[in-house]
């Protein structure tokens, strides 16, 4: 009721969510939610922990109950429109809405028909500064933004409505400005490591599957205008979203290199021993762990496009989703191939986070594509996977994955 003790309404809010997290909540639970934004909408405290709790429950509760999907993704967004200078009711509400288009195709599609990757977007916009909002909100595009993972069940018809569905949102967002807006976020907070992360999972999600980026590269010897991007909005370096935006300008070269760079720079301290024990000289790096592995897989994705094959989708032996050489080869020259060998020599250890992602990724870069595969070879590839398989011989899915790259 509207009446109700708002500190105690709040904390049974939280309780309810992380219950939710891991177990699935009566379909009235949902229905809940929509009246607590109905009667407390006014109410920041109780908004912000409304929209938390609709996001540890997404997968699990509001996945089941699609008769309140359009509602209460609504409500969401008003929310964040209406608090929009809250921060607290934007991140959750930002994490919100990632986790409802990430639990359902048909969600994915009502948030991106509510403007919800506009609201995402002009969050970023407004609260520049705050590092922890645009992680939260790269997030939030990149689950927005995705191709959902195609079943090998599903049929032809429906598997490529969800692909054409998928790239419609994809070009919205960038229509929207996305692709400068994340550009941004990420030259305003270059040394934040969650940033760098989330950074790469949105990039991943605006160009995977597509082929709306420009694969045309810089002339060499030329260098690209990075000034507007990094000067604070009272110099002069916000864009403001122009009425049209200009396709050309969406350079996947742009994207690219934002991540090959990361992947060489060191964010943490040398350590030089570990435990009274020499580090392996290969391993004295400050390198992140999972910016490697996060970047790696989205350079993996990044190539991927529609397949123009007759059957594709039709017979198993041809998939809808395969690398495009004008991408690949977009990231073989920007240094993709060099950065994901040099993620293999430097986190030998890493099995279940770099050397899984980079390795399944790999794959794709090099798949078919000559140049990529003479630079893997130049780069001594071949000899770190096959080192890697040694060392990790019991480890019967890492070989196998392993022997299908080699292959």
């Amino acid at each position: 009721p509207a009446d109700r003790d708002q500190s105690a309404l709040g904390q049974v809010l939280l309780e309810v969510g992380e219950t939710a997290e891991e177990h699935e909540l009566d379909p009235d639970c949902v229905l809940r939610m929509v009246m607590i934004f109905k009667n407390h909408f006014a109410n920041t405290f109780l908004m912000a922990n409304t929209m938390y709790c609709v996001g540890m429950m997404a997968s699990t509760t509001v996945a089941k109950a699609p008769q309140y999907w359009s509602v209460l993704s609504k409500c969401v967004i008003a929310a964040m429109r209406y608090h929009q200078m809250d921060k607290m009711v934007l991140g959750n509400g930002a994490y919100a809405l990632g986790n409802l288009a990430a639990c359902s195709v048909g969600l994915k599609d009502m948030i991106a028909e509510s403007s919800g990757t506009e609201t995402i977007l002009g969050t970023m916009r407004l609260h520049e500064s705050d590092n922890i909002l645009q992680a939260n909100c790269c997030l939030a595009v990149s689950k927005s933004c995705r191709v959902p993972a195609l079943s090998v069940d599903e049929d032809y018809a429906t598997a490529l409505k969800i692909l054409e569905k998928a790239s419609a949102i994809q070009e919205e967002a960038l229509q929207l400005g996305a692709f400068r807006t994340i550009l941004r976020s990420l030259a305003l907070h270059p040394s934040d490591a969650v940033l760098r992360r989330t950074f790469c999972e949105a990039a991943q999600a605006l160009a995977e599957g597509n082929s709306l980026l420009c694969t045309d590269m810089l002339p060499e010897g030329e260098q690209e205008d990075q000034s507007r991007e990094v000067l604070p909005a009272e110099a002069g370096g916000h864009d403001e979203v122009p009425d049209e935006e200009d396709p050309k300008s969406w350079r996947l070269e742009r994207l690219v290199k934002r991540i090959t760079t990361m992947m060489g720079q060191d964010v943490h301290a040398i350590e030089y021993e570990r435990g009274n024990r020499q580090v392996p000289v290969e391993e004295q790096h400050g390198r992140d762990e999972m910016v490697a592995a996060y970047a790696s897989r989205a350079l993996g994705q990044i190539v991927l496009a529609r397949s123009e094959h007759k059957m594709a989708g039709l017979d198993g032996r041809f998939p809808m989703l395969v690398p495009d050489p004008d991408k690949q080869t977009v990231v073989g020259q920007v240094g993709g191939v060099q950065q994901m060998c040099d993620a293999i020599k430097q986190f030998p250890k890493k099995r279940d986070t770099v050397l899984r992602f980079t390795i399944a990724a790999m794959a794709n870069v090099i798949r078919c594509h000559e140049g990529n595969q003479r630079l893997l070879d130049r780069h001594k590839g071949i000899d770190l996977l096959t080192a890697s398989m040694s060392k990790w011989s019991e480890d019967k899915r890492h070989v196998a994955l392993i022997l299908l790259t080699l292959r």
